[in-house]
């Protein structure tokens, strides 16, 4: 199998504190969201950011690259007020996916092995 490429290694990075952010972010809004379908659909959205993050580390281990720091739980208090609606939890989230997509579509045509590809794809 081919080494990844410096642009590879650079974009796995790049996902992994974007969607270690996320979680930390995701886990206050969801301890302080009111309504439940919002509450599902945060479910949602932190799996799919704890899946990515997952991948990165699949990809880096065995090319023995050092993970980012990334975010961790260590960087939320959970136990602060509540500081933004559920409409905001919603609009922030449909701002992030977006925002998510466009790096996608940036980050494929940088990125030439196939494995990367599927799963930066999902």
């Amino acid at each position: 199998m081919l080494q990844m490429t410096s642009a590879e290694v650079g974009n796995l990075w790049n996902f992994y504190i974007a969607n270690t952010l996320s979680h930390c972010l995701i886990s206050h809004f969801l301890a302080t969201v009111e309504d439940k379908e919002v509450h599902r659909i945060l479910k949602k959205c932190d799996k799919l950011a704890l899946d990515i993050s997952d991948f990165v580390v699949n990809m880096y281990r065995p090319e023995r690259h050092s993970l980012p720091l990334g975010f961790t739980e260590k960087d939320v208090n959970k136990g602060v007020p509540r500081l933004f609606s559920d409409n905001f939890y919603l609009e922030f989230m449909d701002l992030m996916l977006k925002v998510g997509t466009i790096f996608y579509a940036i980050t494929l045509p940088n990125t030439s092995r196939h494995d990367l590809r599927k799963g930066i794809s999902k």
